[in-house]
C-alpha cells in the first residue's frame, strides 16, 4: 500500500536563486497526484528532495513514518532502495543488461534470489505489456518500449511511493496515453502512492489531484 507525503514550509537554494521557497502541501495514501509547473518551477527538485537525493535547506519532508529531511545520507540511500520507484524523462537504462535485468536491479539490491527476481520482473513487464521485449536491450527499443520497462523497475520492489519526472515529455501524443493508462491502473491496483511533474496536459487532465508550482512556490 501507499504512503502519505507530507511537505511543511519546504526551502531550497542554489547559490543565490531560491527553487523553493515554503512549499507545503499534503499527497495522501494511494493518491494519484500531478505537480504542475513550467520548466524551472522547481518540480525536479522537489521530486528529489521526497526522494531522498538531496536535503531541503529549511522544512519537513515525512512518507509515512520516514522522515526524510533529517535523515544522513546512508538513511536516505536505504529509504530510496526499499520505499521510492522514481522514473526519470530520460529512462536511465543501462544498456548493456536486457529489459528483464534492468527491472531485475532493484531486488538484486535488496538480495532477492535469482528465480524470484526473474519471476517478480517478468510479472511487472507483463504488467506493463513489454513481457514480449523482456530479453531486448534498450537500444532495441522503442522510447515508449523504454519507458516502460523503466516504470516496470521502479515498481517491482513494490514501493510505496512512485516519483515520476515528465514520464511523457520523450513520447508521442498515443504513447504517452497508453503509459498514462498504464500507470493509473497500476496506481488503482496497487495502491501506490504516484507523484507525477509534468506539464504535460494529458496528464494533468487525468489526474483527480493537483498541486501547481510557480518560481518555486505553491499557487494552488
Amino acid at each position: 500500500m501507499g504512503e502519505r507525503i507530507h511537505i511543511d514550509g519546504v526551502s531550497r537554494r542554489y547559490g543565490a536563486a531560491a527553487v523553493l521557497d515554503g512549499v507545503s502541501f499534503t499527497v495522501e495514501s494511494g493518491a494519484f497526484a500531478v505537480l504542475v509547473g513550467p520548466s524551472g518551477s522547481g518540480k525536479t527538485t522537489l521530486l528529489n528532495l521526497i526522494g531522498g537525493l538531496d536535503r531541503p535547506d529549511a522544512g519537513r519532508i515525512a512518507v509515512g513514518s520516514w522522515e526524510v529531511s533529517s535523515l544522513a545520507a546512508r538513511e536516505r540511500a536505504d529509504y530510496r532502495k526499499r520505499h521510492v520507484g522514481l522514473v526519470f524523462q530520460s529512462f536511465n537504462l543501462i544498456d548493456v543488461l536486457t529489459a528483464r535485468e534492468n527491472v531485475e536491479l532493484p531486488l538484486e539490491m535488496l538480495g532477492v534470489d535469482g528465480r524470484a527476481r526473474r519471476e517478480r520482473a517478468l510479472a511487472c513487464l507483463a504488467e506493463l505489456g513489454v513481457a514480449h521485449r523482456a530479453e531486448a536491450r534498450p537500444t532495441e527499443l522503442s522510447g515508449g518500449e523504454q519507458q516502460r520497462v523503466a516504470v516496470a523497475r521502479a515498481l517491482v520492489k513494490e514501493p510505496a511511493v512512485v516519483l515520476a519526472d515528465e514520464p511523457t515529455a520523450n513520447l508521442d501524443h498515443a504513447t504517452g496515453g497508453e503509459l498514462l493508462d498504464a500507470l493509473a491502473r497500476l496506481a488503482a491496483t496497487h495502491g501506490t502512492t504516484f507523484l507525477i511533474a509534468t506539464h504535460d496536459p494529458r496528464v494533468v487532465e487525468r489526474s483527480p489531484v493537483r498541486y501547481v508550482l510557480a518560481d518555486g512556490r505553491l499557487v494552488t
